[in-house]
């Protein structure tokens, strides 16, 4: 699921929800709200993380 790719990409760099939000742009409310699965992340903001962790857009997703 989504949610838990971009928790377990955010752990995996050892990054807090604020220091992500702050590489992507957003504010840290959103990151949280994306890892519980109350929204989901734009598609900008999928490829933005994809960029960053170095993985595929559809992985973000949990379509890979």
């Amino acid at each position: 699921m989504i949610k838990n790719n971009i928790r377990k990409l955010r752990r995996s760099q050892d990054l807090s929800q604020q220091k992500l939000a702050e590489i992507l742009g957003v504010k840290q409310g959103l990151i949280s709200k994306w890892e519980l699965g109350k929204e989901a992340p734009a598609e900008e903001n999928v490829n933005d993380m994809a960029d960053y962790f170095g993985v595929s857009p559809a992985y973000v997703l949990g379509k890979s």
